[in-house]
Parts: C-alpha cells; structure tokens; sequence
C-alpha cells in the first residue's frame, strides 16, 4: 500500500545561503531578485530561473555565473536539465523554453497552455510532464520538442510532479489534493490525503513511499 507522509515547508532557501557545515555562501554578480529552480547539466555547468525571465549560465561549478538571453520577461519558475545539453525551463503564461546547446540558447515551445507552469518532470530523455495553473498537464515524448495537453481531473493548480516509474506518477497541488497516474499520464486520478495544505513539493524514496510538503498550517 502507498503511504504518503504529509508535512511543512518551515524554510525557504535560497541560493548561497549558508545551511549546513559543508554549504558555502556565495555572491555571484547576479541580478537581486527571486530566483524559482536551478539544476546542473553536469558537476560544472548549470542554469538558475528567476523573475523577469532570468537565465543564469555556470560552467565552474558556480563560482561565476552569466546572464543569457531568454526572449521572454515571464517569471520562470522551473527549470531541468534532461542530458548533458538538453534543459527545459517554464513559467508563467504557459512559458516553455528549451535549450539543446547546454543553456547558451533558448528557443520558445507552443503550446496550448496560456497560463502559468510550475513544474517539470522527466523519466528519461524523451518523455517528461509539466504541471500548472488551473490542472493544466503536459507530455513531451520527444525530449521537449513539442508538448501534448493531457486530460486531468484536476481544476485546481498543480504545484510538483514525481514519477517513481515510467508508468506511475504523483502531481501534488492545491488544498492537500495529490493525483496519481499508473498509465504513462493517460489518465489521473485523485488520492485521499486528509489534508488542506496547498503542496508545493512531492518526492518518494521507493515506489511505496512519498512525502508531500507544503506552506500551510493543519493536516
């Protein structure tokens, strides 16, 4: 039986922030603002999203970190890397970027999604899902060349995706509701979870056993 644990988000953390004895803080000549994700192509490069349509490049492991052109002014507020040159970042008004040269260059995805995107999740190089605002769900089959919309049973936002499988996956969202997929995202159902909190994040540590954690009050 799954068993899913439900607890709180207490902190939010930022990049540079000092956390543990083996973190460092560091002060990158970046723009000041709200950075939403960061992920590594490898132990080298990386890119950080922000507001405004930030794209930050690393390729020393963080030590110094350039600005690229993103063509967008959307917040964005996921980003992932899928191999060593392949990243998806989205955002809000149903953004999707998609670099195949390790963050240098950026290129807009269509889609039918028009609102915003906040979450993003790969079970392999090809075939990944994003979750947003108002249920919206997408599959890309083809490392994120083009996105398919998905039926959802799902009204509400859809805040943080996890798959344990290439067939089963979990969206957590608003007001506690956790929906689960066991078909490769061809249908969603909706899991009892006993709670209110609106998740932000979701992750399992086997096929049985997940945490959802959130920024509100109450179980």
């Amino acid at each position: 039986m799954m068993k899913i644990y439900v607890s709180f988000l207490l902190t939010l953390f930022s990049i540079g922030v000092s956390i543990a004895q083996d973190w460092k803080q560091i002060n990158p000549t970046i723009n000041a603002g709200t950075y939403y994700d960061i992920d590594f192509f490898d132990a080298n490069v990386g890119v950080t999203v922000a507001q405004n349509g930030w794209i930050y490049k690393t390729e020393n492991a963080g030590d110094t970190w350039q600005l690229i052109t993103s063509n967008t002014t959307e917040r964005l507020n996921a980003v992932k890397c899928i191999d060593a040159n392949t990243a998806i970042a989205v955002g809000e008004g149903g953004t999707i970027l998609r670099t195949v040269n390790a963050g240098d260059t950026w290129t807009a995805i269509s889609t039918v999604a028009t609102y915003g995107l906040y979450a993003i999740c790969f079970v392999n190089q090809d075939t990944g899902y994003v979750s947003g605002l108002q249920g919206m769900i997408l599959k890309t089959t083809n490392g994120g060349a083009s996105w398919s919309k998905q039926t959802s049973v799902a009204t509400w936002d859809l805040n943080a995706i996890y798959f344990t499988n290439d067939s089963t996956g979990y969206i957590a969202g608003w007001n506690g509701k956790i929906i689960q997929t066991i078909d490769a995202g061809q249908n969603w159902n909706l899991l009892t979870t006993g709670s209110s909190t609106t998740f932000q994040t979701i992750s399992f540590i086997n096929k049985d056993t997940g945490f959802a954690a959130g920024n509100e009050s109450g179980v």
